[in-house]
C-alpha cells in the first residue's frame, strides 16, 4: 500500500496535463489515481486537520450564498468546491499516511524532478541537432511546441513532461529553490549533489519563460533573505542581468512576452483599443483577465464564488480579440481560471480572499528555524508565489500538497519551540 501511495503521489504532480473532455467537465487522466485512493484514505483515517476544515466550510457557505444571490451557478460552484476538496484532503492524508515525514516526500518530489528536467534536456540538446523524436514527444502521447511556433528561435524553450514551458516552470519551482539552497550547505533533509542542482537551474533558464525567470527570482530572494550584503546582491545582480540579457537576445518569445507585459504596465500598450496585433497573447490574456477580476472584485468585495470568473468575464470583458471570443476563428481563453491564481482568487474571493492569502503566507513563513524546514517552508512559497502569477487552477500540479506543507512545516517550528532558534 505504501509503494501505492507513493506512486499516486508522484503521479499526481507530475503526470502530464492531459485531459479528456466530456462538454461540460474537463478529466484529467490522474484523477482516476486520486479518485481509487482517496475513499481508503478516507475511511482509513476518518479524521481531517481543523484549519482544513475551517477553510472549506467558509468556501462552502460563501458558495452557496452566491448561488443564492445568481453570481454564481450551481454546477460551477459545486464542481470546484468538490474538486478542492478532494484534492486538499487527498494530499492531507498522503502527508499523514507518512507520519507528517515531510523530508520523505520532498525526497520523492526532488527525484521526479531531476527526471522531468533530464527529459527536458533530451529536448533541447535533440532540436539543436533536429533530432525529432528527442524534442517531439508526441509518440509519448505529450504535447510539443512545433518549430513553426518558436516564431524564429534559436533554441527550444523546454518543456518535458508538461504542456508548456510556464507549466514546467510551476512543476520544478519548489525544486529549483532546494537546489539554491543546497549551495549554502546547510542541514539537508536528503542529499542534493552539485550536478543534480545545476540540472535543475539549469532546465529553468533553458525554459526561456518568463514565468521560470521570476521563480528563479523569487528563489534567490528567499536565499539570500537573512544574509542580504553587498557582494551576494552584486554576484546575483551579474548573474541575473546575464541571463536576461541573454534569453532577451536569442529568445524571441521572452522578448515578445516582456515587452509586451511592460507596454500593459506602463500604459503604452492599452488592452481595450487591441484587436489582435503584435502585442504576446500570453501576455495580453493575464493582463485582461486581472482587469476582470479586479472590476468583479470592486462590485463584490467578498468575491462571487468558487468556479464564477467565466461570469464575471462575460460581464466585463471589454477586450475584443480572437481569444475573448471574437472573429471567425474565435475562442475564449483561461475563462475559467482566469490564467493566473491572484486574478481568480481576486474574482472568486474578492478583496477579503487576496487579504487571507496574504495572511496566510505572512503568518506561516519561517524567518529563523532549522534548515531543512526552512527549506521546505520557503520553496513551497516559491510555489504558491509562482502560481499566483501565471497558473489560475486551485488543485493542479501539486499546489494543495505545496501549500499544506508549507502551513505544517511552519507549525512543526512552532511546537517544537524552534521559533527562537538562530539561522545563522
Amino acid at each position: 500500500m505504501s509503494k501505492f501511495i507513493n506512486f499516486s503521489f508522484i503521479v499526481s504532480i507530475f503526470l502530464p496535463l492531459s485531459q479528456i473532455s466530456l462538454g461540460f467537465v474537463d478529466l484529467y487522466y490522474y484523477y482516476v489515481l486520486v479518485i481509487v485512493l482517496f475513499p481508503i484514505l478516507l475511511f482509513k483515517y476518518r479524521t481531517i486537520d481543523f484549519g482544513l476544515f475551517a477553510v472549506l466550510l467558509f468556501l462552502f457557505v460563501t458558495g452557496l450564498i452566491n448561488v443564492s444571490l445568481g453570481n454564481n451557478e450551481l454546477f460551477s460552484f459545486s464542481k470546484i468546491y468538490l474538486s478542492i476538496t478532494i484534492f486538499y484532503c487527498f494530499y492531507f492524508y498522503i502527508i499523514k499516511s507518512k507520519d507528517f515525514d515531510l523530508a520523505y516526500l520532498f525526497r520523492l518530489y526532488f527525484k521526479a524532478s531531476l527526471v522531468t528536467a533530464f527529459i527536458g534536456f533530451v529536448q533541447f540538446f535533440s532540436y539543436l541537432v533536429r533530432f525529432k523524436p528527442g524534442y517531439n514527444l508526441s509518440w509519448l502521447g505529450l504535447r510539443v511546441i512545433a518549430p513553426g511556433e518558436l516564431g524564429g528561435n534559436l533554441l527550444y524553450p523546454i518543456h518535458s513532461i508538461t504542456s508548456e514551458p510556464a507549466a514546467f516552470s510551476l512543476l520544478l519551482a519548489p525544486a529549483v529553490y532546494m537546489s539554491l539552497f543546497s549551495f549554502t550547505k546547510k542541514e539537508l533533509p536528503f542529499p542534493i549533489s552539485k550536478s543534480q542542482a545545476i540540472l535543475i537551474i539549469s532546465s529553468f533558464i533553458l525554459t526561456q519563460s518568463s514565468t521560470g525567470f521570476f521563480a528563479l527570482f523569487i528563489a534567490l530572494i528567499l536565499i539570500n533573505f537573512h544574509r542580504i550584503n553587498f557582494s551576494r546582491v552584486l554576484i546575483a545582480s551579474v548573474t541575473l542581468s546575464a541571463v536576461f540579457i541573454t534569453l532577451y537576445s536569442v529568445s524571441i518569445k521572452f522578448k515578445d512576452r516582456l515587452d509586451s507585459s511592460i507596454g500593459l504596465l506602463t500604459g503604452e500598450i492599452i488592452a481595450d483599443a487591441i484587436e489582435g496585433g503584435d502585442t504576446n497573447g500570453s501576455s495580453l490574456i493575464l493582463f485582461n483577465h486581472f482587469i476582470i477580476a479586479k472590476k468583479n472584485a470592486s462590485d463584490h468585495p467578498f468575491g462571487t464564488g468558487l468556479g464564477s470568473h467565466h461570469v464575471a468575464f462575460y460581464k466585463y470583458n471589454t477586450l475584443k480579440a480572437w481569444f475573448t471570443g471574437f472573429g471567425p476563428d474565435a475562442t475564449v481563453l483561461n475563462i475559467n481560471d482566469a490564467n493566473s491564481l491572484f486574478s481568480r482568487i481576486l474574482s472568486e474571493t474578492g478583496y477579503v480572499g487576496i487579504f487571507l492569502t496574504i495572511l496566510f503566507i505572512m503568518k506561516y513563513f519561517i524567518r529563523s528555524g532549522p534548515p531543512y524546514l526552512v527549506m521546505i517552508n520557503h520553496s513551497c512559497l516559491v510555489a504558491i508565489f509562482t502560481a499566483l502569477l501565471r497558473q489560475g487552477h486551485y488543485f493542479i500540479l501539486g499546489l494543495p500538497f505545496f501549500i499544506l506543507c508549507y502551513y505544517y512545516s511552519a507549525e512543526f517550528v512552532k511546537q517544537n519551540g524552534n521559533e527562537k532558534y538562530i539561522d545563522q
